[in-house]
């Protein structure tokens, strides 16, 4: 007997005295594959209960996680698993928040692998492309899921929760030697609402490499972009069909090589009004500007050191809270005079690369999104509206990349 004959030998034994060979009506010995009952990949989690407003939503890029934060315990509630591929990194990235509807919607960015050449490689879409999923509430259950372009950037909802705009930060596109092929595309989505793989956006290539995006107006007709690749601010007629730029504002001179720009506007905030746009930039010339969108002006409101990223308005619109990276810290400036009125500084054990303020009306304070090194938690930090001092510390995922709150 060789030994491929003793290993079936010892096999069949053991399948027999395990009662293995009794199963099925063949009396042979046979085994019989017999077809499961049960739930495939059961879910085994506690289901999340969203907490009393205010909380906050974070999409944790770096883990394909949703942390859900009660902002006033202090504490973040659990996190829920948002991915749509077990295998793959979906990078979620913005997500915009639908009371009407009682629904999320989130950008899938796929990111590039580790080691990708370039400074925003983590942001950039890779092969695939990006993806916006509804997600459903209280149980976060996909509601429906849609193919947009590579890179998906902001996102914003309007219109009573109907309206959803899309950047793209494609910085591959950016750099196309072909001037007529270096702009972006900007995904309109007019019935968001019902959003599935069938529904049909609007599309269209404003400038290049959008990135942050604000709606204005009672039926969001405009949507304003800050144009990254071509150091530009930019507003889209929504109600035209086309959806043309109706304004185009140069921070300025045009970039001396396609797609690196001098000022690199990223990232676009509404005033409380929905009269002002706050616009941070992050590369040589960094500063906060903000933008008269019914006169169309704009104007520097500080020159920074560090990039700017995402900022807040206080609630009465008359100062903003206004992170930065490189160095890390967070401001609070007089958007009328460009005053500081106050300054943090914060080490890498507090706060490394503070990515975005959100002001919790509820509880009277700014929030800080901290990404973190993007191979453990990131945090958000609750602080003192006065003096920028820490009130809390709560951790969230892996790269943290958006903070959304939720309040009556």
């Amino acid at each position: 007997m060789n030994w491929r004959s003793t290993h079936r030998s010892l096999v069949r034994g053991v399948l027999l005295s395990l009662g293995f060979g009794a199963c099925g009506g063949g009396g042979d010995g046979a085994a019989v594959d017999l077809p499961y009952e049960g739930v495939a990949y059961p879910a085994k989690l506690p289901p999340i209960v969203l907490p009393r407003a205010p909380y906050a939503f974070v999409t944790d890029g770096g883990a394909d996680t949703l942390t859900v934060v009660d902002l006033s315990a202090r504490r973040a509630v659990g996190a829920v698993p948002i991915g749509l591929y077990a295998l793959d990194r979906d990078g979620p990235r913005h997500l915009a928040f639908d009371p009407a509807g009682g629904q999320l919607f989130v950008a899938m960015a796929y990111p590039r692998p580790p080691g990708a050449p370039g400074s925003h490689a983590a942001h950039v879409g890779g092969t695939a492309f990006g993806k916006v999923v509804r997600l459903g509430l209280p149980d976060f259950e996909p509601r429906g899921v849609v193919s947009v372009g590579q890179g998906p950037g902001d996102l914003v909802l309007g219109r009573g929760g109907s309206r959803l705009v899309i950047t793209h930060f494609d910085l591959e596109t950016a750099r196309d030697p072909d001037p007529d092929q270096r702009e972006a595309e900007v995904y309109v989505f007019d019935d968001a609402s019902g959003l599935t793989e069938a529904s049909v956006p609007r599309i269209v290539r404003p400038c290049v490499a959008p990135q942050g995006v604000a709606l204005a107006g009672p039926g969001a007709e405009r949507a304003w972009l800050a144009c990254y690749g071509d150091d530009r601010i930019v507003a889209l007629d929504l109600e035209q069909p086309g959806a043309p730029v109706v304004v185009s504002l140069d921070l300025g001179p045009s970039p001396a090589q396609p797609g690196v720009p001098r000022f690199g506007p990223y990232a676009a905030t509404l005033s409380p009004a929905g009269d002002r746009m706050l616009v941070g930039t992050i590369e040589t010339e960094r500063a906060l500007v903000e933008v008269d969108l019914a006169a169309a002006t704009l104007k520097t409101v500080y020159r920074s050191e560090g990039a700017v990223f995402f900022p807040a308005y206080a609630p009465d619109g008359g100062a903003a809270f206004v992170p930065t990276q490189a160095p890390d810290r967070v401001l609070k400036i007089d958007t009328a005079t460009g005053e500081v009125l106050a300054e943090r500084s914060f080490t890498s054990a507090e706060c490394l690369r503070p990515r975005q303020a959100a002001f919790v009306d509820l509880l009277g304070e700014p929030w800080v999104l901290c990404e973190g090194d993007s191979r453990g938690p990131g945090v958000a930090l609750a602080l003192d509206p006065v003096t920028l001092e820490t009130r809390a510390a709560v951790a969230t995922g892996v790269a943290p990349d958006r903070f959304v709150v939720v309040q009556p």
